[in-house]
Protein backbone atom coordinates (compact mmCIF):
# COMPACT_ATOMS: atom_id res chain seq x y z
CA UNK A 1 0.00 0.00 0.00
CA UNK A 2 1.33 3.37 -0.93
CA UNK A 3 2.33 5.69 1.83
CA UNK A 4 0.61 9.03 2.24
CA UNK A 5 3.60 10.80 0.78
CA UNK A 6 3.65 8.51 -2.25
CA UNK A 7 -0.09 8.95 -2.77
CA UNK A 8 0.33 12.70 -2.58
CA UNK A 9 3.22 12.51 -5.01
CA UNK A 10 1.17 10.23 -7.29
CA UNK A 11 -1.73 12.70 -7.21
CA UNK A 12 0.59 15.58 -8.07
CA UNK A 13 2.13 13.60 -10.91
CA UNK A 14 -1.25 12.58 -12.29
CA UNK A 15 -2.46 16.18 -12.08
CA UNK A 16 0.70 17.36 -13.83
CA UNK A 17 0.25 14.70 -16.53
CA UNK A 18 -3.32 15.83 -17.11
CA UNK A 19 -2.15 19.44 -17.37
CA UNK A 20 0.54 18.48 -19.84
CA UNK A 21 -1.96 16.51 -21.89
CA UNK A 22 -4.20 19.56 -22.08
CA UNK A 23 -1.28 21.72 -23.19
CA UNK A 24 -0.36 19.22 -25.90
CA UNK A 25 -3.91 18.64 -27.16
CA UNK A 26 -5.14 22.24 -26.96
CA UNK A 27 -3.02 23.64 -29.85
CA UNK A 28 -4.17 20.81 -32.12
CA UNK A 29 -7.79 21.39 -31.11
CA UNK A 30 -7.46 25.13 -31.77
CA UNK A 31 -5.86 24.38 -35.15
CA UNK A 32 -8.77 22.09 -35.99
CA UNK A 33 -11.34 24.73 -35.06
CA UNK A 34 -9.45 27.46 -36.90
CA UNK A 35 -9.19 25.43 -40.12
CA UNK A 36 -12.84 24.40 -39.97
CA UNK A 37 -13.78 28.06 -39.56
CA UNK A 38 -11.46 28.96 -42.45
CA UNK A 39 -13.38 26.61 -44.74
CA UNK A 40 -16.68 28.25 -43.84
CA UNK A 41 -15.33 31.76 -44.30
CA UNK A 42 -13.60 30.86 -47.57
CA UNK A 43 -16.94 29.63 -48.92
CA UNK A 44 -18.54 32.97 -48.02
CA UNK A 45 -15.62 34.88 -49.56
CA UNK A 46 -15.92 32.79 -52.72
CA UNK A 47 -19.65 33.51 -52.82
CA UNK A 48 -18.97 37.26 -52.52
CA UNK A 49 -16.40 37.10 -55.34
CA UNK A 50 -18.89 35.18 -57.47
CA UNK A 51 -21.60 37.80 -56.89
CA UNK A 52 -19.16 40.57 -57.87
CA UNK A 53 -18.12 38.66 -60.97
CA UNK A 54 -21.70 37.93 -62.07
CA UNK A 55 -22.81 41.53 -61.61
CA UNK A 56 -19.71 42.68 -63.49
CA UNK A 57 -20.39 40.14 -66.26
CA UNK A 58 -24.02 41.31 -66.44
CA UNK A 59 -22.74 44.52 -68.04
CA UNK A 60 -21.86 42.55 -71.19
CA UNK A 61 -25.42 41.56 -72.19
CA UNK A 62 -26.67 44.90 -70.80
CA UNK A 63 -24.38 46.71 -73.23
CA UNK A 64 -25.52 44.44 -76.06
CA UNK A 65 -29.20 45.03 -75.30
CA UNK A 66 -28.70 48.82 -75.23
CA UNK A 67 -26.94 48.57 -78.59
CA UNK A 68 -29.63 46.33 -80.10
CA UNK A 69 -33.10 47.13 -81.41
CA UNK A 70 -36.30 46.71 -79.39
CA UNK A 71 -36.85 43.10 -80.43
CA UNK A 72 -38.47 41.24 -77.47
CA UNK A 73 -37.17 37.95 -78.92
CA UNK A 74 -33.57 39.21 -79.11
CA UNK A 75 -30.90 36.67 -78.15
CA UNK A 76 -29.14 39.48 -76.25
CA UNK A 77 -32.26 40.09 -74.14
CA UNK A 78 -32.61 36.38 -73.34
CA UNK A 79 -28.98 36.26 -72.30
CA UNK A 80 -29.41 39.34 -70.10
CA UNK A 81 -32.31 37.67 -68.28
CA UNK A 82 -30.16 34.57 -67.73
CA UNK A 83 -27.28 36.65 -66.32
CA UNK A 84 -29.63 38.55 -64.02
CA UNK A 85 -31.16 35.35 -62.68
CA UNK A 86 -27.68 33.96 -62.00
CA UNK A 87 -26.60 37.15 -60.20
CA UNK A 88 -29.79 37.21 -58.10
CA UNK A 89 -29.39 33.56 -57.15
CA UNK A 90 -25.74 34.12 -56.17
CA UNK A 91 -26.72 37.17 -54.10
CA UNK A 92 -29.37 35.11 -52.29
CA UNK A 93 -26.80 32.40 -51.57
CA UNK A 94 -24.32 34.97 -50.25
CA UNK A 95 -26.98 36.44 -47.95
CA UNK A 96 -27.88 32.99 -46.62
CA UNK A 97 -24.26 31.90 -46.15
CA UNK A 98 -23.35 35.12 -44.33
CA UNK A 99 -26.36 34.89 -42.04
CA UNK A 100 -25.48 31.28 -41.13
CA UNK A 101 -21.77 31.98 -40.68
CA UNK A 102 -21.77 35.00 -38.33
CA UNK A 103 -20.91 34.58 -34.65
CA UNK A 104 -21.20 37.07 -31.81
CA UNK A 105 -17.89 38.88 -32.39
CA UNK A 106 -17.93 38.88 -36.19
CA UNK A 107 -18.30 42.63 -36.80
CA UNK A 108 -17.00 42.42 -40.39
CA UNK A 109 -19.50 39.73 -41.30
CA UNK A 110 -22.36 41.61 -39.67
CA UNK A 111 -21.45 44.82 -41.52
CA UNK A 112 -21.32 42.92 -44.83
CA UNK A 113 -24.71 41.33 -44.20
CA UNK A 114 -26.28 44.69 -43.31
CA UNK A 115 -24.97 46.20 -46.56
CA UNK A 116 -26.65 43.62 -48.82
CA UNK A 117 -30.28 44.97 -48.72
CA UNK A 118 -29.14 48.41 -49.90
CA UNK A 119 -27.00 46.70 -52.55
CA UNK A 120 -30.08 44.88 -53.86
CA UNK A 121 -31.94 48.18 -54.13
CA UNK A 122 -29.04 49.78 -55.97
CA UNK A 123 -28.82 46.82 -58.37
CA UNK A 124 -32.56 47.04 -59.06
CA UNK A 125 -32.27 50.77 -59.79
CA UNK A 126 -29.30 50.22 -62.12
CA UNK A 127 -31.13 47.47 -64.01
CA UNK A 128 -34.22 49.67 -64.31
CA UNK A 129 -32.08 52.38 -65.94
CA UNK A 130 -30.60 49.84 -68.39
CA UNK A 131 -34.11 48.67 -69.30
CA UNK A 132 -35.30 52.24 -69.73
CA UNK A 133 -32.49 53.06 -72.17
CA UNK A 134 -32.96 49.75 -74.03
CA UNK A 135 -36.67 50.52 -74.45
CA UNK A 136 -35.86 53.72 -76.38
CA UNK A 137 -35.58 53.65 -80.14
CA UNK A 138 -32.05 53.75 -81.55
CA UNK A 139 -32.52 57.37 -82.57
CA UNK A 140 -33.63 58.38 -79.06
CA UNK A 141 -30.66 56.79 -77.30
CA UNK A 142 -27.81 59.17 -76.59
CA UNK A 143 -24.25 58.31 -75.59
CA UNK A 144 -24.77 60.14 -72.29
CA UNK A 145 -27.87 58.06 -71.44
CA UNK A 146 -25.96 54.86 -72.18
CA UNK A 147 -23.01 56.01 -70.06
CA UNK A 148 -25.30 56.81 -67.15
CA UNK A 149 -26.84 53.35 -67.36
CA UNK A 150 -23.40 51.71 -67.49
CA UNK A 151 -22.24 53.98 -64.65
CA UNK A 152 -25.11 52.70 -62.53
CA UNK A 153 -23.85 49.15 -62.99
CA UNK A 154 -20.30 50.35 -62.15
CA UNK A 155 -21.67 51.85 -58.93
CA UNK A 156 -23.21 48.51 -57.90
CA UNK A 157 -19.85 46.75 -58.22
CA UNK A 158 -18.18 49.60 -56.31
CA UNK A 159 -20.81 49.26 -53.55
CA UNK A 160 -20.15 45.51 -53.42
CA UNK A 161 -16.38 45.99 -52.98
CA UNK A 162 -16.59 46.65 -49.19
CA UNK A 163 -18.62 43.43 -48.82
CA UNK A 164 -16.00 41.44 -50.72
CA UNK A 165 -13.21 43.08 -48.70
CA UNK A 166 -15.03 42.34 -45.44
CA UNK A 167 -15.52 38.65 -46.30
CA UNK A 168 -11.85 38.40 -47.27
CA UNK A 169 -10.78 40.14 -44.05
CA UNK A 170 -12.78 37.54 -42.08
CA UNK A 171 -10.67 34.79 -43.65
CA UNK A 172 -7.41 36.59 -42.86
CA UNK A 173 -8.48 37.46 -39.31
CA UNK A 174 -9.14 33.79 -38.67
CA UNK A 175 -5.89 32.56 -40.27
CA UNK A 176 -3.26 35.02 -41.48
CA UNK A 177 -1.58 32.26 -43.52
CA UNK A 178 -4.39 32.64 -46.06
CA UNK A 179 -3.69 36.33 -46.65
CA UNK A 180 -1.75 35.67 -49.84
CA UNK A 181 -4.51 33.58 -51.44
CA UNK A 182 -7.19 36.09 -50.43
CA UNK A 183 -5.18 38.99 -51.85
CA UNK A 184 -4.55 37.13 -55.12
CA UNK A 185 -8.24 36.23 -55.50
CA UNK A 186 -9.20 39.83 -54.78
CA UNK A 187 -6.62 41.13 -57.28
CA UNK A 188 -8.01 38.81 -59.95
CA UNK A 189 -11.51 40.13 -59.25
CA UNK A 190 -10.16 43.67 -59.61
CA UNK A 191 -8.37 42.68 -62.82
CA UNK A 192 -11.57 41.26 -64.33
CA UNK A 193 -13.58 44.32 -63.26
CA UNK A 194 -11.11 46.86 -64.64
CA UNK A 195 -10.72 44.92 -67.90
CA UNK A 196 -14.50 44.76 -68.24
CA UNK A 197 -14.80 48.47 -67.57
CA UNK A 198 -12.48 49.21 -70.48
CA UNK A 199 -14.97 47.51 -72.79
CA UNK A 200 -17.94 49.25 -71.16
CA UNK A 201 -16.25 52.64 -71.65
CA UNK A 202 -16.19 51.96 -75.40
CA UNK A 203 -19.77 50.68 -75.74
CA UNK A 204 -21.60 54.07 -75.83
CA UNK A 205 -19.36 55.20 -78.69
CA UNK A 206 -19.95 51.93 -80.57
CA UNK A 207 -23.73 52.17 -80.10
CA UNK A 208 -23.97 55.80 -81.23
CA UNK A 209 -21.15 55.51 -83.83
CA UNK A 210 -19.49 58.57 -82.30
CA UNK A 211 -15.73 59.02 -81.75
CA UNK A 212 -14.31 59.04 -78.25
CA UNK A 213 -13.40 62.44 -76.85
CA UNK A 214 -10.05 63.02 -75.04
CA UNK A 215 -11.64 62.54 -71.60
CA UNK A 216 -13.06 59.16 -72.61
CA UNK A 217 -9.77 58.08 -74.18
CA UNK A 218 -7.98 59.09 -70.97
CA UNK A 219 -10.44 56.99 -68.95
CA UNK A 220 -9.68 53.97 -71.14
CA UNK A 221 -5.93 54.60 -70.81
CA UNK A 222 -6.21 54.89 -67.02
CA UNK A 223 -8.14 51.62 -66.76
CA UNK A 224 -5.64 49.92 -69.04
CA UNK A 225 -2.78 51.08 -66.85
CA UNK A 226 -4.55 49.65 -63.81
CA UNK A 227 -5.04 46.31 -65.63
CA UNK A 228 -1.34 46.15 -66.50
CA UNK A 229 -0.34 47.08 -62.93
CA UNK A 230 -2.51 44.33 -61.41
CA UNK A 231 -1.24 41.86 -64.00
CA UNK A 232 2.34 42.65 -63.05
CA UNK A 233 1.57 42.12 -59.35
CA UNK A 234 -0.05 38.76 -60.09
CA UNK A 235 2.96 37.71 -62.23
CA UNK A 236 5.25 38.38 -59.28
CA UNK A 237 3.28 36.58 -56.59
CA UNK A 238 1.05 33.78 -57.95
CA UNK A 239 3.80 31.16 -58.08
CA UNK A 240 5.43 32.35 -54.84
CA UNK A 241 2.21 32.22 -52.83
CA UNK A 242 0.39 29.25 -54.36
CA UNK A 243 3.20 26.89 -55.49
CA UNK A 244 0.78 25.44 -58.03
CA UNK A 245 1.82 24.71 -61.63
CA UNK A 246 -1.79 24.68 -62.80
CA UNK A 247 -2.33 28.21 -61.51
CA UNK A 248 0.82 29.38 -63.29
CA UNK A 249 -0.38 27.82 -66.56
CA UNK A 250 -3.76 29.48 -66.14
CA UNK A 251 -2.03 32.80 -65.52
CA UNK A 252 -0.19 32.40 -68.84
CA UNK A 253 -3.55 31.81 -70.52
CA UNK A 254 -4.97 34.89 -68.77
CA UNK A 255 -2.08 36.97 -70.14
CA UNK A 256 -2.70 35.77 -73.69
CA UNK A 257 -6.45 36.29 -73.57
CA UNK A 258 -6.10 39.73 -71.98
CA UNK A 259 -3.65 40.61 -74.73
CA UNK A 260 -6.28 39.58 -77.29
CA UNK A 261 -8.94 41.67 -75.52
CA UNK A 262 -6.70 44.73 -75.32
CA UNK A 263 -5.83 44.30 -78.99
CA UNK A 264 -9.55 44.50 -79.81
CA UNK A 265 -9.78 47.64 -77.67
CA UNK A 266 -6.88 49.12 -79.64
CA UNK A 267 -8.71 48.46 -82.91
CA UNK A 268 -11.70 50.45 -81.68
CA UNK A 269 -9.49 53.26 -80.35
CA UNK A 270 -7.56 53.51 -83.60
CA UNK A 271 -10.79 53.67 -85.60
CA UNK A 272 -12.10 56.40 -83.29
CA UNK A 273 -8.94 58.49 -83.48
CA UNK A 274 -8.73 58.10 -87.27
CA UNK A 275 -12.38 59.04 -87.77
CA UNK A 276 -13.10 55.71 -89.49
CA UNK A 277 -16.30 53.67 -88.99
CA UNK A 278 -15.98 51.23 -86.11
CA UNK A 279 -15.03 47.71 -87.25
CA UNK A 280 -17.86 46.07 -85.28
CA UNK A 281 -21.08 46.82 -83.41
CA UNK A 282 -21.52 47.00 -79.63
CA UNK A 283 -23.04 43.52 -79.59
CA UNK A 284 -20.25 42.06 -81.73
CA UNK A 285 -17.64 43.79 -79.56
CA UNK A 286 -19.18 42.29 -76.41
CA UNK A 287 -19.43 38.83 -78.01
CA UNK A 288 -15.72 38.90 -78.86
CA UNK A 289 -14.28 40.43 -75.68
CA UNK A 290 -16.29 38.70 -72.92
CA UNK A 291 -14.88 35.17 -73.59
CA UNK A 292 -11.37 36.58 -73.07
CA UNK A 293 -12.25 37.26 -69.41
CA UNK A 294 -13.27 33.69 -68.61
CA UNK A 295 -9.74 32.36 -67.91
CA UNK A 296 -9.55 35.02 -65.16
CA UNK A 297 -12.65 33.58 -63.54
CA UNK A 298 -11.28 30.06 -63.88
CA UNK A 299 -7.97 31.09 -62.28
CA UNK A 300 -9.73 32.90 -59.45
CA UNK A 301 -11.88 29.83 -58.72
CA UNK A 302 -8.78 27.62 -58.81
CA UNK A 303 -7.09 29.82 -56.22
CA UNK A 304 -10.10 29.54 -53.90
CA UNK A 305 -10.54 25.80 -54.48
CA UNK A 306 -6.82 25.20 -53.94
CA UNK A 307 -6.89 27.24 -50.74
CA UNK A 308 -9.96 25.37 -49.51
CA UNK A 309 -8.31 22.03 -50.31
CA UNK A 310 -5.28 23.03 -48.27
CA UNK A 311 -7.55 24.12 -45.44
CA UNK A 312 -9.25 20.70 -45.53
CA UNK A 313 -5.84 19.00 -45.39
CA UNK A 314 -4.78 21.22 -42.50
CA UNK A 315 -8.05 20.58 -40.65
CA UNK A 316 -7.76 16.81 -41.06
CA UNK A 317 -4.10 16.88 -40.06
CA UNK A 318 -4.96 18.93 -36.95
CA UNK A 319 -7.73 16.47 -36.06
CA UNK A 320 -5.40 13.51 -36.46
CA UNK A 321 -2.70 15.26 -34.47
CA UNK A 322 -5.22 16.07 -31.75
CA UNK A 323 -6.32 12.41 -31.53
CA UNK A 324 -2.73 11.20 -31.55
CA UNK A 325 -1.75 13.69 -28.88
CA UNK A 326 -4.72 12.69 -26.76
CA UNK A 327 -3.89 9.01 -27.20
CA UNK A 328 -0.25 9.61 -26.32
CA UNK A 329 -1.30 11.52 -23.20
CA UNK A 330 -3.63 8.72 -22.08
CA UNK A 331 -0.96 6.07 -22.65
CA UNK A 332 1.53 8.12 -20.70
CA UNK A 333 -0.94 8.44 -17.83
CA UNK A 334 -1.53 4.67 -17.71
CA UNK A 335 2.20 4.06 -17.74
CA UNK A 336 2.60 6.49 -14.87
CA UNK A 337 -0.05 4.76 -12.76
CA UNK A 338 1.42 1.30 -13.41
CA UNK A 339 5.00 2.32 -12.63
CA UNK A 340 4.41 4.52 -9.58
CA UNK A 341 5.52 1.95 -6.95
CA UNK A 342 9.05 1.50 -8.25
CA UNK A 343 9.50 4.16 -10.91
CA UNK A 344 10.81 7.10 -8.94
CA UNK A 345 14.14 7.04 -10.70
CA UNK A 346 12.92 5.63 -14.00
CA UNK A 347 9.71 7.64 -14.42
CA UNK A 348 9.00 10.47 -11.96
CA UNK A 349 12.21 12.42 -12.42
CA UNK A 350 12.16 12.21 -16.22
CA UNK A 351 8.54 13.27 -16.21
CA UNK A 352 9.31 16.29 -14.08
CA UNK A 353 12.05 17.16 -16.50
CA UNK A 354 9.68 16.66 -19.41
CA UNK A 355 7.17 18.94 -17.73
CA UNK A 356 9.77 21.66 -17.42
CA UNK A 357 10.71 21.32 -21.09
CA UNK A 358 7.10 21.50 -22.32
CA UNK A 359 6.39 24.56 -20.17
CA UNK A 360 9.51 26.16 -21.63
CA UNK A 361 8.22 25.23 -25.08
CA UNK A 362 4.87 26.85 -24.34
CA UNK A 363 6.77 29.97 -23.24
CA UNK A 364 8.54 30.15 -26.61
CA UNK A 365 11.87 28.49 -25.75
CA UNK A 366 13.00 26.76 -28.98
CA UNK A 367 16.44 25.54 -27.85
CA UNK A 368 17.46 21.93 -28.47
CA UNK A 369 15.97 19.41 -25.99
CA UNK A 370 18.65 17.68 -23.86
CA UNK A 371 18.83 13.90 -23.75
CA UNK A 372 16.48 12.06 -21.39
CA UNK A 373 18.02 11.78 -17.90
CA UNK A 374 16.66 8.23 -17.49
CA UNK A 375 16.90 5.13 -19.68
CA UNK A 376 13.93 3.43 -21.28
CA UNK A 377 12.12 3.61 -24.57
CA UNK A 378 9.08 5.34 -23.09
CA UNK A 379 11.03 8.32 -21.82
CA UNK A 380 13.05 8.55 -25.01
CA UNK A 381 9.84 8.61 -27.04
CA UNK A 382 8.44 11.35 -24.80
CA UNK A 383 11.48 13.55 -25.26
CA UNK A 384 11.47 12.83 -28.99
CA UNK A 385 7.85 13.99 -29.09
CA UNK A 386 8.88 17.20 -27.31
CA UNK A 387 11.65 17.65 -29.89
CA UNK A 388 9.07 17.27 -32.69
CA UNK A 389 6.83 19.87 -31.06
CA UNK A 390 9.77 22.22 -30.67
CA UNK A 391 10.76 21.68 -34.30
CA UNK A 392 7.23 22.48 -35.40
CA UNK A 393 7.24 25.61 -33.30
CA UNK A 394 10.49 26.69 -34.98
CA UNK A 395 8.91 26.02 -38.38
CA UNK A 396 5.82 28.00 -37.40
CA UNK A 397 7.99 30.94 -36.29
CA UNK A 398 9.87 30.75 -39.59
CA UNK A 399 6.58 30.80 -41.52
CA UNK A 400 5.45 33.81 -39.48
CA UNK A 401 8.66 35.63 -40.40
CA UNK A 402 8.14 34.78 -44.08
CA UNK A 403 4.57 36.12 -43.91
CA UNK A 404 5.79 39.31 -42.28
CA UNK A 405 8.39 39.77 -45.06
CA UNK A 406 5.72 39.17 -47.71
CA UNK A 407 3.27 41.54 -46.02
CA UNK A 408 5.95 44.23 -45.84
CA UNK A 409 6.77 43.69 -49.50
CA UNK A 410 3.10 44.01 -50.48
CA UNK A 411 2.77 47.11 -48.30
CA UNK A 412 5.76 48.74 -50.00
CA UNK A 413 4.31 47.92 -53.41
CA UNK A 414 0.96 49.45 -52.38
CA UNK A 415 2.78 52.70 -51.42
CA UNK A 416 5.00 52.91 -54.52
CA UNK A 417 4.17 54.44 -57.88
CA UNK A 418 4.80 51.71 -60.48
CA UNK A 419 5.85 54.12 -63.25
CA UNK A 420 8.43 56.26 -61.44
CA UNK A 421 9.36 54.16 -58.40
CA UNK A 422 8.55 57.10 -56.09
CA UNK A 423 6.12 57.01 -53.17
CA UNK A 424 2.48 57.32 -54.27
CA UNK A 425 -0.44 59.38 -52.96
CA UNK A 426 -1.34 56.76 -50.35
CA UNK A 427 2.12 57.08 -48.78
CA UNK A 428 1.89 60.89 -48.88
CA UNK A 429 -1.44 60.82 -47.06
CA UNK A 430 0.07 58.56 -44.39
CA UNK A 431 2.90 61.06 -43.85
CA UNK A 432 0.26 63.80 -43.64
CA UNK A 433 -1.78 61.88 -41.05
CA UNK A 434 1.30 61.51 -38.85
CA UNK A 435 1.97 65.25 -39.12
CA UNK A 436 -1.65 66.09 -38.17
CA UNK A 437 -1.86 64.00 -34.99
CA UNK A 438 -3.18 66.20 -32.15
CA UNK A 439 -0.25 65.16 -29.98
CA UNK A 440 2.34 65.79 -32.69
CA UNK A 441 5.10 68.19 -31.63
CA UNK A 442 8.43 69.37 -32.93
CA UNK A 443 9.84 71.73 -35.57
CA UNK A 444 7.84 72.71 -38.67
CA UNK A 445 7.60 70.44 -41.70
CA UNK A 446 8.42 71.76 -45.18
CA UNK A 447 6.59 70.86 -48.38
CA UNK A 448 7.45 71.54 -52.03
CA UNK A 449 4.66 70.83 -54.53
CA UNK A 450 5.50 70.93 -58.23
CA UNK A 451 4.05 69.72 -61.49
CA UNK A 452 5.15 69.54 -65.11
CA UNK A 453 4.18 72.55 -67.18
CA UNK A 454 1.97 71.83 -70.21
CA UNK A 455 2.12 68.10 -69.60
CA UNK A 456 -1.22 67.52 -71.32
CA UNK A 457 0.21 69.13 -74.45
CA UNK A 458 3.06 66.62 -74.40
CA UNK A 459 0.60 63.72 -74.10
CA UNK A 460 -1.69 65.07 -76.81
CA UNK A 461 1.19 65.85 -79.20
CA UNK A 462 3.53 62.92 -78.68
CA UNK A 463 1.35 60.27 -77.01
CA UNK A 464 1.09 58.75 -73.55
CA UNK A 465 4.29 56.71 -73.92
CA UNK A 466 6.18 59.95 -74.43
CA UNK A 467 4.40 61.40 -71.39
CA UNK A 468 5.45 58.37 -69.34
CA UNK A 469 9.09 58.87 -70.39
CA UNK A 470 8.88 62.52 -69.35
CA UNK A 471 7.48 61.51 -65.93
CA UNK A 472 10.22 58.93 -65.46
CA UNK A 473 13.01 61.32 -66.47
CA UNK A 474 11.71 64.13 -64.23
CA UNK A 475 11.55 61.68 -61.33
CA UNK A 476 15.09 60.50 -62.09
CA UNK A 477 16.51 64.03 -62.17
CA UNK A 478 14.76 64.98 -58.95
CA UNK A 479 15.89 61.80 -57.21
CA UNK A 480 19.48 62.52 -58.18
CA UNK A 481 19.30 65.71 -56.09
CA UNK A 482 17.65 64.23 -53.00
CA UNK A 483 18.93 62.20 -50.11
CA UNK A 484 17.73 58.75 -49.11
CA UNK A 485 16.01 60.32 -46.09
CA UNK A 486 14.03 62.79 -48.23
CA UNK A 487 10.41 61.91 -49.05
CA UNK A 488 9.69 62.25 -52.77
CA UNK A 489 6.15 61.48 -53.98
CA UNK A 490 4.21 61.32 -57.23
CA UNK A 491 0.71 62.10 -55.99
CA UNK A 492 -1.09 62.78 -59.27
CA UNK A 493 -0.71 62.47 -63.03
CA UNK A 494 2.09 65.02 -63.45
CA UNK A 495 2.14 66.26 -59.84
CA UNK A 496 5.00 65.65 -57.40
CA UNK A 497 5.73 66.51 -53.78
CA UNK A 498 8.94 66.85 -51.74
CA UNK A 499 8.43 66.59 -47.96
CA UNK A 500 11.09 67.69 -45.49
CA UNK A 501 10.69 66.75 -41.80
CA UNK A 502 11.96 68.83 -40.11
CA UNK A 503 11.93 71.80 -42.46
CA UNK A 504 15.35 73.43 -43.01
CA UNK A 505 13.56 76.80 -43.23
CA UNK A 506 11.77 78.57 -46.07
CA UNK A 507 14.93 80.13 -47.59
CA UNK A 508 16.64 76.75 -47.78
CA UNK A 509 13.48 75.10 -49.10
CA UNK A 510 13.18 77.78 -51.76
CA UNK A 511 16.81 77.23 -52.77
CA UNK A 512 16.16 73.51 -52.93
CA UNK A 513 13.10 74.07 -55.15
CA UNK A 514 15.11 76.36 -57.42
CA UNK A 515 17.82 73.72 -57.72
CA UNK A 516 15.20 71.11 -58.64
CA UNK A 517 13.62 73.50 -61.16
CA UNK A 518 16.99 74.09 -62.85
CA UNK A 519 17.69 70.35 -62.99
CA UNK A 520 14.39 69.70 -64.79
CA UNK A 521 14.91 72.60 -67.20
CA UNK A 522 18.59 71.84 -67.81
CA UNK A 523 18.11 69.79 -70.98
CA UNK A 524 15.23 68.41 -73.10
CA UNK A 525 13.88 64.94 -72.40
CA UNK A 526 14.35 62.32 -75.13
CA UNK A 527 10.94 60.74 -75.70
CA UNK A 528 11.84 58.65 -78.75
CA UNK A 529 14.68 58.15 -81.21
CA UNK A 530 15.67 61.54 -82.59
CA UNK A 531 13.03 63.50 -80.65
CA UNK A 532 13.48 65.43 -77.39
CA UNK A 533 11.06 67.88 -75.82
CA UNK A 534 11.82 70.74 -73.42
CA UNK A 535 10.33 70.25 -69.97
CA UNK A 536 9.86 72.73 -67.12
CA UNK A 537 8.11 72.62 -63.75
CA UNK A 538 6.37 75.12 -61.49
CA UNK A 539 7.01 74.94 -57.75
CA UNK A 540 5.10 75.96 -54.61
CA UNK A 541 6.92 76.04 -51.24
CA UNK A 542 5.43 76.16 -47.72
CA UNK A 543 6.10 75.07 -44.17
CA UNK A 544 3.88 74.45 -41.12
CA UNK A 545 4.38 73.24 -37.53
CA UNK A 546 2.87 69.81 -36.68
CA UNK A 547 -0.43 69.44 -34.89
CA UNK A 548 -4.13 68.94 -35.56
CA UNK A 549 -5.02 70.04 -39.10
CA UNK A 550 -1.37 70.79 -39.93
CA UNK A 551 -1.28 68.67 -43.09
CA UNK A 552 -4.36 70.33 -44.59
CA UNK A 553 -2.92 73.81 -43.94
CA UNK A 554 0.53 72.87 -45.22
CA UNK A 555 -0.78 71.26 -48.41
CA UNK A 556 -3.19 74.11 -49.09
CA UNK A 557 -0.45 76.73 -48.66
CA UNK A 558 1.97 74.89 -50.97
CA UNK A 559 -0.80 74.29 -53.51
CA UNK A 560 -1.75 77.98 -53.55
CA UNK A 561 1.90 78.91 -54.03
CA UNK A 562 2.12 76.41 -56.90
CA UNK A 563 -0.87 77.97 -58.62
CA UNK A 564 0.62 81.42 -58.07
CA UNK A 565 3.78 80.23 -59.82
CA UNK A 566 1.69 79.04 -62.75
CA UNK A 567 -0.26 82.30 -62.85
CA UNK A 568 3.00 84.26 -63.05
CA UNK A 569 4.12 82.40 -66.15
CA UNK A 570 5.19 78.89 -64.99
CA UNK A 571 8.77 77.54 -64.69
CA UNK A 572 9.33 79.38 -61.43
CA UNK A 573 9.31 78.95 -57.64
CA UNK A 574 6.73 80.65 -55.42
CA UNK A 575 6.95 80.64 -51.59
CA UNK A 576 3.79 80.74 -49.45
CA UNK A 577 3.45 82.77 -46.29
CA UNK A 578 3.43 81.03 -42.87
CA UNK A 579 0.83 78.18 -42.81
CA UNK A 580 0.63 77.62 -39.07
Amino acid sequence: MLSRKLRLGAAVIVLGALTLAAQVVSPSFQDYRRNARSLERLQVFHAALRVANLISAERGPSNSVMGDGNDPDSAYLARLHTYRESADLALNELTRDLAENIDGRDEAGRAALEALPRLREQLTEARREVDRVAALSRRERSAEQIRQAIGGMFAVVDALAPVVNATGARVIDNDSRMAGSVIIARLMGDLRENAGRIGSELVPALITAQPLNPVQRHAVSRLRGRVEQIGTTLDQHVDVLLHDAGAVRLLDQVRRRLGTALGLVDEVLQASMAGRPYPLSAGQFTERIVPDFRPLETLRDRVIVLTMARAVEARDAARNEMLLSLLAALVSLVVLLVLLLGADRQVFRPLLRAREEIIALAAGDTREVPASPAPGREMSALFEAIAVLRLRQREALARDRERQVLSERLRRQAETDALTGLFNRRALEQFGEDLSLPEAEGPPAGLILFDIDYFKRINDTHGHLAGDRVLQEVARRIQALTRDSDILVRYGGEEFAFLAQPSPGLPTLRAKAEKLRQAVESRPVAVEEGLAVPVTCSFGVAECPPGEGAWRRLFQAADEALYAAKAEGRNRVQVAGPAG
